[in-house]
């Protein structure tokens, strides 16, 4: 197995590493979602994508150089009008704000603290005051589902239920499995980056599940 995170020096890791990355982010995929085009009918400007700012943080954490002629899939000018009106800006409190709200804004710089939240999970779950959902969709390429699986076992907790299917109703809606210190992931079928946007019905079972202490069935 290739952990490029930890392998950023070995030519046979980051090699094809570097490569299924100019695939997935240079050749119009939709990193979000695999199976919704990108909407190319009005690109906002590079800096300002979301997907832009995914290349930067894999070229910083991972060593990759990849390509600068990212696509922002989704069209966020309803964003941009909504964040900057007078009383969205007066209700958050951000009056004194020298700049105007953009997604992903590439002004704000800061010196990266943690290479992983594992520590900071660990010392939630074992505080014995919290419960932990960690869930992603399956059609998801920028937080892919396999990378959510192997950092909920990297906690290091045993299992305490068999991976199994779970249902919204009638439907097939993904896979759970719980491990100790109530920690529980799921994945959500066909949905990518944003869960609730493109499987809203599931969604909302998985969170009610959750906040009930009901079992996913």
């Amino acid at each position: 197995m290739c952990d490029f995170a930890l392998n950023t020096d070995d030519p046979a890791c980051a090699d094809p590493v570097n490569i299924a990355y100019e695939i997935v982010l240079g050749k119009g995929l939709n990193v979000y979602n695999l199976y919704v085009p990108c909407d190319t009918d009005k690109p906002p400007p590079r800096e300002t994508t979301s997907q832009y700012a995914m290349v930067q943080l894999l070229t910083i954490m991972a060593g990759l150089q990849t390509s600068n002629g990212s696509v922002g899939c989704y069209n966020g000018d309803n964003l941009l009008l909504y964040y900057n009106r007078r009383d969205v800006i007066k209700a958050l409190h951000v009056e004194q704000s020298p700049q105007a709200w953009v997604p992903c804004s590439q002004s704000l710089n800061y010196t990266q603290q943690y290479f992983t939240m594992r520590e900071v999970i660990q010392q939630l779950a074992e505080s014995g005051q919290l419960k932990g959902l960690i869930y992603h969709g399956d059609v998801d390429m920028a937080c892919p589902f396999q990378g959510g699986e192997w950092f909920t076992r990297s906690l290091g907790y045993e299992t305490t239920s068999p991976y199994r299917m779970w249902y919204a109703g009638p439907i097939i809606a993904g896979f759970v499995q719980t491990f100790g210190n109530n920690i529980t992931f799921v994945t959500v079928k066909g949905a990518g980056h944003m869960v609730p946007m493109d499987k809203s019905q599931e969604s909302l079972v998985m969170i009610s599940n959750f906040l009930s202490n009901q079992p996913f069935e």
